[in-house]
């Protein structure tokens, strides 16, 4: 699997899209990273660990992982856009 960098850490790529989209420290993206390691299964001791070091089952974890904060992004700024699209469609597509 590609989608992982093979000389990053595990855990580190997780926080890099966290601390991406959010303005907090190192340290809280680095728990929330745990968080979501925990949500797909992977335990949080997991986290310094890189990816030639996991199954190609837990790699796809990993990856979907990322992906939901990458859905949970692009869902916030829909609900951010919508009110906006609609009054565009209204005024200008008539």
């Amino acid at each position: 699997m590609t989608a992982l960098n093979p000389i990053a850490r595990v855990g580190d790529q997780i926080s890099e899209v966290i601390k991406l989209h959010n303005d907090i420290s190192k340290l809280e993206a680095k728990e929330r990273a745990m968080q979501m390691l925990e949500k797909v299964g992977i335990s949080r001791d997991r986290y310094h660990e890189y990816p030639h070091q996991f199954s190609g089952g837990m790699k796809q974890r990993v990856v979907i992982a990322i992906a939901l904060l990458a859905a949970r992004i692009c869902s916030l700024l829909m609900n951010l856009l919508l009110p906006w699209m609609s009054l565009f469609r209204h005024k200008f597509l008539r």
